[in-house]
């Protein structure tokens, strides 16, 4: 029993993970008082003494009206304890209560002004719900238990994240993704408070916890029953998703009640009707998960993240309504076909305007473009070995052909590329055909990138010399001018035969049959032109079929057969960059794919209820290195967000149940998602001292 000096215990009140609240009596002034005392057992870990003393503190230090008073904190041997005012009931005492709207707009504007004062202490409650909001004789509203409230940093938001803590039914959207949160947090519970008074149930319900804070996440504020209208503003306003829509203090919420309570005058909820359950919304299914009030018990943080569904209840609409909604459904049905038909008969016109739209917004953060913009004004638009800004402008229009952005730029510059070209093209052929190759790769039909005309028979044995890869050309001293005329010709149809029948590679190839023609008469501009011909086709080809086909094995092809052609080095260096880009999509596809199968095992893991500790393990292990590959990916950071917290729930019951080994397992894997998260911090801690205390 209970024994604490100065403090006669009558009977207990109820009964908490943490702690034991009892109406005693203060002996020396003979009044009632509510005994919260901490469970002995936790006495073990001194840092749960230290809490529960730090958050009586807290309270103590409210002194407000509508806020429950703290009368004593203290330690008796193995007892932390702390007296409060004692208040018969809660605002609520069944779920399915309701209140009048001039009851509850006094009780949202009560609360409201005591939360408006504790934030201005620092303070943010953090679990306002009915349960904690009671009712003194004279029916003022008070607000109580601070047991999980947080002292806020200079900034206004509470200091530590990653610890989702509270009542999912609600709480804030913000909360319960285990984000930062400030005072609008409490004022989106204040507002789910208020709903539930008017309505007899909350906004949302779920039949666990994951799918209500999901709902809280992202479906509508659902809509009042229609004798409480007036409150619907306000109440849409407190759950705004986004902190930034809702009132930004307790004081403007207070006043938003002040005002609307004038307005509605003596048409208050005293003069109107009790809301009956409402015709147009089933009632919510009971959920029995032992609920002390004999109602639909809370959902418990325990079984949050336990599923990825988006199971929502949505209200049915009146049905006058709906039958509004029939009569002009199926007009309006048949306009938005005939605008769709019109609309996909004239894409041509709106679809490249859209595209160009689309590829602006795109293209605007960019990191390439930037880049290039940079590096030509530094005058690197062009540079030997390839490494320039033109690579950068190339790379980003492989990627996006369509990008309006880049391709304004590459028209910016073009002049200046064409007029390096011809430079090129005087003072050093070799680059100028590399350069050539890769404005080709960006404007295959632009008549500036044509080569020079051909030389003349005295200056073409440099070229045709550096034609031919290896081995020397065959001996023509032994040979009549008309028998190497011949053999010039026979090389020459053989080439023009192989290319037309597409056969390029090989001893019976043109490519081959194009270099024995220059062995045999390094000045035939035939055989010169013809392999610069097949060259570019060749190019053109597999160009095409690594950007519109993804299909490198032509480029690969290409690259092997170009070696050791000399005139050929500029397109054997553009199709190599062509294959690490296409590996670089390829390691860009299997990215995605690789997401995509993280996100997929999570779903079918939390799908099925209750997953066993070792799959979640593995499922952490398949999220981490998901994660290496994109840490900004929305759905992956969501997805393990739920599963650390998963995780973490685990832990701590196994804290409770003294499994130290199998809590440690559980916050190594959550570690390796939420390395940051002050609830892992707190449950390894714990763990290295129960380890402490059973070595």
């Amino acid at each position: 029993m209970v024994d604490i000096p100065g403090y006669k215990i009558i009977r207990q009140l109820g009964r908490g993970g943490m702690a034991t609240v009892y109406l005693a009596e203060q002996a020396l002034v003979e009044r009632e008082v509510a005994l919260k005392v901490m469970a002995p057992q936790l006495t073990v870990d001194p840092s749960f003494g230290e809490r529960f003393l730090r958050e009586a503190r807290i309270a103590a230090k409210l002194r407000h009206p509508h806020i429950v008073s703290i009368i004593e904190v203290g330690v008796h041997g193995d007892y932390h304890y702390a007296a409060m005012e004692y208040l018969a009931g809660p605002v609520q005492t069944r779920e399915s209560d309701t209140l009048s709207l001039k009851a509850t707009l006094r009780v949202v504007r009560e609360i409201a002004t005591a939360l408006d004062y504790a934030h201005s202490k620092g303070v943010v409650h953090r679990d306002v719900k009915p349960d904690n909001i009671l009712l003194r004789e004279d029916g003022s509203a008070v607000l109580g238990d601070f047991g999980i409230a947080r002292a806020a940093d200079a900034t206004g938001a509470v200091t530590r994240t990653g610890a989702v803590v509270g009542t999912p039914l609600f709480m804030s959207p913000e909360q319960l993704r285990g984000k930062q949160v400030d005072g609008r947090s409490d004022l989106y519970s204040l507002g789910v408070v208020a709903f539930q008074l008017l309505s007899g149930r909350p906004p949302y319900v779920a039949e666990d916890a994951l799918a209500l804070g999901i709902m809280h996440m992202t479906s509508p504020i659902p809509a009042l029953p229609a004798s409480f209208q007036p409150a619907q503003a306000l109440v849409h306003k407190l759950l705004a998703k986004d902190p930034a829509d809702r009132y930004q203090t307790g004081a403007a919420v207070a006043a938003a009640v002040t005002a609307l309570e004038a307005q509605l005058g003596g048409n208050d909820a005293a003069a109107l009707p009790a809301p009956a359950p409402a015709p147009e919304a089933p009632p919510p299914e009971d959920i029995d998960l032992g609920s002390p009030r004999g109602g639909r018990a809370e959902p418990t943080i325990g079984e949050f993240a336990e599923a990825v569904a988006d199971r929502w209840r949505v209200t049915p609409r009146p049905a006058s309504r709906l039958r509004r909604r029939r009569r002009w459904g199926l007009p309006l049905l048949l306009v938005l076909v005939l605008l769709a038909a019109v609309g996909w008969w004239q894409r041509e016109l709106w679809l490249p305007q859209a595209q160009q739209w689309l590829n602006e917004q795109l293209g605007a953060t960019d990191q390439r473009l930037e880049q290039f913009s940079e590096r030509r004004a530094k005058g690197e638009l062009i540079r030997p070995g390839g490494d320039d800004a033109l690579a950068d402008l190339s790379a980003l229009l492989a990627e996006q052909p369509d990008n309006a952005q880049a391709l304004g730029a590459l028209a910016a510059a073009w002049p200046e590329l064409v007029a390096e070209l011809k430079r090129l093209d005087n003072s050093d052929p070799p680059a100028a055909q590399q350069l050539r190759a890769r404005l080709l790769a960006l404007r295959p039909d632009d008549a500036a990138l044509q080569p020079p005309a051909a030389p003349t028979s005295n200056d073409a044995a440099p070229i045709a010399n550096s034609t031919v890869g290896s081995g020397a050309p065959t001996p023509t001293s032994s040979l009549s001018e008309d028998q190497v005329q011949t053999l010039l010709d026979e090389q020459l149809e053989a080439a023009r035969a192989a290319e037309r029948q597409r056969q390029w590679y090989g001893e019976d190839g043109a490519l081959e049959a194009y270099r024995a023609a220059l062995a045999l008469r390094p000045e035939s501009d035939a055989a010169r032109v013809g392999l610069l011909r097949l060259i570019d086709r060749i190019l053109i080809d597999a160009r095409e079929a690594v950007q519109r086909r993804q299909q490198t094995e032509p480029a690969q092809a290409a690259v092997e057969a170009f070696d050791g052609i000399e005139v050929a080095k500029a397109a054997r260096d553009e199709l190599m960059r062509l294959l690490q880009l296409a590996e670089r999509r390829g390691a860009g596809a299997d990215r995605v794919q690789r997401i995509n199968a993280a996100l997929a095992a999570a779903d079918q893991l939390l799908r099925r209820g209750t997953p066993a500790d070792q799959a979640l393990i593995d499922l952490a292990t398949q999220l981490a290195d998901a994660a290496q590959l994109d840490r900004r990916d929305p759905r992956l950071r969501e997805t393990i967000d739920k599963v650390a917290a998963l995780l973490l729930v685990r832990a701590g019951e196994k804290l409770e149940a003294n499994d130290a080994g199998g809590a440690e397992a559980l916050l190594k894997a959550a570690g390796t998602l939420t390395p940051d998260s002050a609830q892992l911090e707190d449950l390894q801690i714990r763990v290295e001292r129960a380890g402490a205390a059973g070595g």
